[in-house]
C-alpha cells in the first residue's frame, strides 16, 4: 500500500524563524501528524530569502509601477507610525539591545537549529517564492497549513498569503487548515485572495474567534475554531523532550517571558522578586539575573515546568504555563503582537482575570496559586477533544 505523504506548511523553515513558540507549535502539529501514520514533511519555506530589490522588480513587471507605489505608501506610513509609537513608549524593540549581543544570538540560533534538526523533518529543498511551490503542487497527498499567524495580512505580503492559502496546490489534493490565524481584520487588498482560496479548503479551522469572524465576514464561510497545536500535547509529552539547562538558577524562581514590552515588565518583576525573595529567570537580560534568551525550546520547557510562577507577554508562554498548571499572569503584548489569541484562550478556560494590561498592576496582585486547576484542566480537555476530533476527521479523508 502506498505511503501517504503530507506537506505541513507553517511560519518556519530550516533557517527561518527562531521564535520559541513558533518552533514548539510546529513540533506539536508535526508530532500529531506523524503519530497518525503519515509520512510528513515541513515545507522549508523561507519567505524573506528573496532580495527586496528582486521582489520590487518582479512586482513592477507583473503589476505595474502604480500598483507597487499604491502598496508601498500605506506600508511605509504604517512602519513610520509603529516606530513612533515604540519610541513614545520607550520600547524600540521587544527585547532590550543589551541582550542582543552577537554571541547570545549565535548561541540561540545554534540551539534552535539543533532542535529543528533533531525533531522536525523538512522537505529536501528550500522554497523562497510562489513560483517554486508550483513545482510541488501534486507532490503530496494532503497539504496542512497552520498554526500561527500564517494568514495575517500584517505579517505577510500578497505572495506570502498566496502560499499560505495553498494557492499552488493541484486539483484533487486534500487541503486542510489547522488553527491558522488572521490576527486582525482582513484589509481590502487581501480580501480577493481569501475569497478566491478559502472556499477551496476541504477542512477549515482557525485558532481564534476573531479569525473566524474575519474570514466569515470576508468570504461568508465560518471556519471551526480549534486549539493551538501546542495545547494538544500533554504535560508528560512535553516533558519527554524537555532538557535541564546548564548553569541554571535553582528553584524557586519566577519565569518571565518578556518577549514584548520588556522595558515595562522588567522593573516591575525585579521589584516583585525582591519582595518575594524569589530568583528571576527572564528572556531579556539584566545584571544579577539569569536569562534564557540563548537557550532552545527544550530548555525553555524545563524552565516553565519548574517555575514557581510565570509572567508572560507571549501567547505560547501563557499556553505552556496552563499546560503545566503553573500560576501565571499574561501581560498584554499589544501593540507589538495581537492580544486576541491570548484573550480567546483565557476566556475559554475562565481565566480572563489573569490578563494584565498595565505591567505596573502586577505590583498589587497576589502571586499565590489561587487558580482552580481541576476546572481549568476539565475545560482544556474538552477543547482538546474537539480539536483532535477535527484533525482526525480531516486526516481520515485521506484513508
Amino acid at each position: 500500500m502506498k505511503e501517504l505523504k503530507i506537506a505541513q506548511l507553517t511560519m518556519l523553515g530550516r533557517e527561518y524563524n527562531y521564535n520559541l513558540g513558533a518552533n514548539l507549535q510546529a513540533y506539536a502539529l508535526h508530532t500529531l501528524l506523524l503519530k497518525s501514520g503519515f509520512n510528513v514533511e515541513i515545507i522549508d519555506y523561507s519567505k524573506w530569502s528573496r532580495s527586496f530589490a528582486r521582489s520590487v522588480s518582479v512586482s513592477i513587471k507583473s503589476k505595474g509601477i502604480k500598483y507597487v507605489v499604491s502598496r508601498a505608501l500605506p506600508w511605509l506610513k504604517r512602519r513610520f507610525f509603529e516606530k513612533k509609537e515604540r519610541l513614545v513608549s520607550r520600547q524600540i524593540s521587544p527585547v532590550p539591545v543589551e541582550n542582543r549581543g552577537v554571541h547570545a544570538r549565535i548561541r540561540r540560533i545554534e540551539n534552535i537549529k539543533k532542535f529543528k534538526e533533531r525533531f522536525l523533518r523538512f522537505s529536501p529543498r528550500k522554497y523562497c517564492e510562489l513560483a517554486d511551490f508550483k513545482k510541488i503542487k501534486n507532490s503530496y497527498d494532503a497539504y496542512v497549513v497552520g498554526s500561527d499567524l500564517v494568514w495575517s495580512p500584517k505579517y505577510n505580503r500578497e505572495e506570502h498569503l498566496s502560499v499560505y492559502l495553498l494557492s499552488f496546490v493541484g486539483e484533487g489534493k486534500l487541503k486542510i487548515s489547522y488553527a491558522a490565524s488572521v490576527g486582525e481584520k482582513i484589509p481590502e487588498w487581501a480580501q480577493p485572495l481569501f475569497r478566491r482560496y478559502i472556499p477551496k479548503f476541504h477542512f477549515l479551522s482557525v485558532r481564534e474567534k476573531e479569525s473566524a469572524r474575519a474570514i466569515e465576514h470576508c468570504t461568508g464561510i465560518r471556519p471551526e475554531v480549534v486549539l493551538d497545536p501546542t495545547a494538544l500535547l500533554s504535560d508528560e509529552e512535553w516533558m519527554s523532550i524537555a532538557k535541564k539547562p546548564v548553569n541554571f538558577v535553582e528553584p524557586p524562581y519566577i519565569l518571565v517571558y518578556d518577549l514584548y514590552r520588556s522595558n515595562e515588565i522588567k522593573p516591575v518583576v525585579e521589584e516583585i522578586g525582591k519582595r518575594k525573595t524569589l530568583n528571576l529567570v527572564k528572556y531579556s537580560c539584566s545584571k544579577n539575573c539569569f536569562s534564557f534568551y540563548s537557550y532552545g525550546p527544550r530548555e525553555f520547557l524545563w524552565l516553565i515546568k519548574n517555575a514557581e510562577f510565570v509572567v508572560s507577554s507571549s501567547f505560547h508562554g501563557t499556553l505552556l504555563a496552563v499546560i503545566f498548571n503553573k500560576p501565571f499572569y499574561a501581560v498584554d503584548p499589544s501593540p507589538f503582537a495581537p492580544r486576541s489569541r491570548i484573550l480567546n484562550f483565557l476566556d475559554d478556560l475562565g481565566l480572563r482575570n489573569r490578563f494584565i494590561v498595565n505591567p505596573k498592576d502586577l505590583l498589587n496582585l497576589s502571586f499565590e496559586d489561587t487558580i482552580n486547576w481541576d476546572r481549568v484542566n476539565e475545560l482544556l480537555e474538552d477543547k482538546k477533544r474537539y480539536s483532535l476530533n477535527f484533525l482526525k476527521k480531516a486526516l481520515e479523508a485521506l484513508k
